[in-house]
């Protein structure tokens, strides 16, 4: 086998082997508008809804948009987790090795993009994706102006968790996400504490920039505030 063709069967297999993931709560609108735009570029892909919703109409309706797409699995939990549990939830229900987390108001824009973020899953990675500078509340530590983070604070490495892929065995080596406004900040710190950031996160700061996703404006948030669950 020529070493192109075997390139290609291996971005194929983890292709394979990588699933799509949301959390919803009472947004079955989101899930639609998300899942129009993962088909559009993967329509054989299987696509994963953690449904925190705690009304029953709307949970009707993502089981039916569910039934309709036909490679989609609903995991209705019958109240709301928050977000962040909800997170960790539904990505141990994930039956594949990678999966991509995405928020349910972001959008794929453009074809490639599983195929990209998958070259940068090195076998000790965990997670790819925008990785931030925060404290131990999770705020951004980034000087204002000058964009980078002060000697004297603790700056732990962070990865937003709107758009990021992750690997299940890695991932389940570390404290889950929690009901937070950074619910990856356990994660990440537990990670930054023993050291291995750097060896586990890699930064795709184009994945925004050069439009490969749209990335919402807190729509669920703008709908339901505090009912989410996000405190910080």
């Amino acid at each position: 086998m020529s070493v192109s063709l075997k390139s290609l069967v291996t971005k194929n297999v983890r292709l394979a082997n990588t699933s799509v993931f949301t959390v919803n709560y009472n947004t079955p609108d989101l899930v639609q508008r998300l899942l129009n735009s993962v088909r559009l570029f993967y329509p054989d892909i299987h696509f994963v809804v953690l449904d925190n919703s705690d009304e029953a109409d709307k949970a009707t309706e993502v089981a039916e948009i569910a039934e309709k797409d036909g490679n989609m699995t609903v995991h209705a939990v019958g109240k709301n987790l928050h977000h962040g549990p909800g997170m960790g939830f539904g990505i141990r229900k994930c039956p594949t090795e990678h999966v991509l987390v995405i928020d349910s108001d972001n959008e794929f824009m453009r074809s490639g993009l599983l195929q990209m973020m998958l070259e940068y899953m090195d076998p000790e990675v965990m997670a790819v994706g925008i990785v931030a500078r925060v404290d131990e509340d999770g705020m951004d530590t980034r000087h204002p102006v000058l964009g980078v983070s002060p000697v004297s604070a603790k700056s732990v490495p962070y990865v937003l968790p709107h758009t990021m892929l992750v690997r299940r065995g890695i991932f389940d080596a570390y404290p889950e996400p929690i009901k937070h406004g950074a619910p990856m900040i356990s994660t990440c710190t537990a990670m930054w504490e023993a050291g291995t950031s750097y060896e586990c996160l890699r930064n795709i700061p184009r994945l925004e920039r050069d439009g490969w996703v749209r990335v919402g404006e807190g729509e669920t948030w703008r709908r339901f505030g505090m009912r989410q669950g996000v405190t910080i």
